[in-house]
């Protein structure tokens, strides 16, 4: 099991990537993606790896030395979690949904409805998309 000190890491490293991505000219996208597939590609040796993980880090103007901010992420956690709250309960009000139906529809108990709507749990990538199903929206209309 990974520690979560692990786990901040990479996820600092993950949103930055996906930032300096959507941020990226057409060009650097086309470049990343290349380098990403030399990367994940099982073929590849190490170094070539390793070379194309450098090479996209540079085109995407991340410093790898740079060390994550656990206080930064927990806080862009926390705003996340607090958006996602809001935007539940102003849907579900708009479509006059219970927690109890909410929770029916997509599979999970009505207290785990209740967690994420005060902020106790932050939800799942699988339960945010089962969420969005229910209510008819996008999964980024519950984040944003």
């Amino acid at each position: 099991m990974r520690s979560t000190s692990t786990f901040t890491a990479c996820f600092v490293v993950v949103t930055q990537l996906v930032d300096a991505y959507n941020e990226a000219s057409l060009e650097v996208r086309r470049d990343a993606i290349a380098l990403l597939k030399i990367a994940t590609n099982p073929e590849s040796r190490m170094v070539e790896k390793r070379m194309a993980i450098s090479t996209l880090c540079e085109r995407l103007g991340l410093h790898s030395d740079s060390e994550p901010n656990s206080e930064e992420v927990e806080a862009k956690l926390n705003k996340e979690s607090e958006l996602f709250a809001k935007n539940l309960e102003a849907h579900m009000t708009r479509l006059n949904m219970s927690q109890d139906e909410l929770a029916r529809i997509i599979g999970i108990s009505q207290p785990a409805i209740a967690n994420l709507l005060n902020r106790r749990r932050r939800p799942q990538r699988r339960t945010i998309k089962r969420i969005a199903e229910a209510l008819k929206m996008k999964e980024i209309d519950l984040l944003i």
